[in-house]
């Protein structure tokens, strides 16, 4: 008696492979896409907390009858906006980050490439970006 191995004919290894590339083909663009979208919901989360943190600055302020006017958003070099939020966004090297230029102009880095400069305005209390950059009305839409 002659005994037939089971196994699987090589239409269909190739028709298997065919449908995981097209599955692939697919998934991949939404997968790097849904990780840029990411970054910018962290980024209008992170405005939209360094906002709320300022207006609240100036509430007190008012409250207390004082100036109002805050000259730098941290104490010293280790973290961002420690003199604003209860818990400061530290320095990370990791993308995406924020990162300070001066004391009153910081980055928020998406990569190595791309950045959205964002300005400080102490008078004000304002915390924005140019709103003629396509990026920053993206964020702020």
């Amino acid at each position: 008696m002659q005994r037939y191995l089971k196994s699987f004919s090589l239409i269909e290894v190739i028709f298997t492979i065919f449908v995981i590339a097209i599955i692939a083909s697919i998934a991949f663009p939404k997968l790097f896409s849904t990780s840029k979208e990411s970054s910018y919901l962290q980024l209008k989360s992170d405005l939209a907390t360094i906002q709320r943190a300022l207006l609240n600055y100036k509430n007190n302020s008012i409250m207390k009858n004082t100036t109002g006017i805050l000259e730098k958003l941290e104490e010293d070099d280790t973290t961002l906006f420690s003199n604003i939020l209860s818990k400061p966004i530290p320095f990370k090297e990791t993308y995406p980050h924020w990162s300070k230029k001066n004391d009153t102009t910081y980055l928020y880095n998406f990569s190595q490439n791309s950045s959205l400069e964002f300005f400080y305005d102490k008078n004000s209390l304002s915390f924005l970006c140019d709103t003629k950059n396509t990026l920053c009305q993206k964020v702020l839409e």
